[in-house]
C-alpha cells in the first residue's frame, strides 16, 4: 500500500507540530493564551500559528474550552488534535 504525497506531507506536519509546550506556556494547553486586559469578558484565547498563516479561534471563558477550540480547527485543518489531554472533542 502506497501513501500519497500529500497524506505524507500531512504526517510530517503532524510530527513537526507535536513538540512538547514551550517552558512559558501558563495555559497548559497547546496554541491557548491569557489575554491580560482586566475588561475582557472572556480571557482565554486561542490561535494557531503555521508560517505565515494565522488561524484565530477565538476568545473562551475557561482555558480548556480554548484548548477544545484550537483541537477543532487543528482537525479541521491537519486531522491532528495537538491536546490529547483533554478526552472527547465536544
Amino acid at each position: 500500500m502506497t501513501i500519497s504525497d500529500q497524506e505524507r506531507e500531512r504526517r510530517q506536519y503532524a510530527q513537526r507540530h507535536m513538540t512538547a509546550l514551550r517552558p512559558t506556556n501558563t495555559s497548559g494547553y497547546r496554541g491557548v493564551y491569557r489575554n491580560n486586559n482586566p475588561r475582557l469578558r472572556y480571557p482565554w484565547c486561542a490561535l494557531i500559528q503555521d508560517g505565515d498563516a494565522r488561524y484565530w479561534c477565538g476568545m473562551h471563558r475557561t482555558a480548556a474550552d480554548a484548548a477544545r477550540a484550537y483541537d477543532a480547527k487543528a482537525f479541521e485543518c491537519w486531522g491532528i488534535r495537538p491536546n490529547r489531554d483533554l478526552g472527547l472533542l465536544s
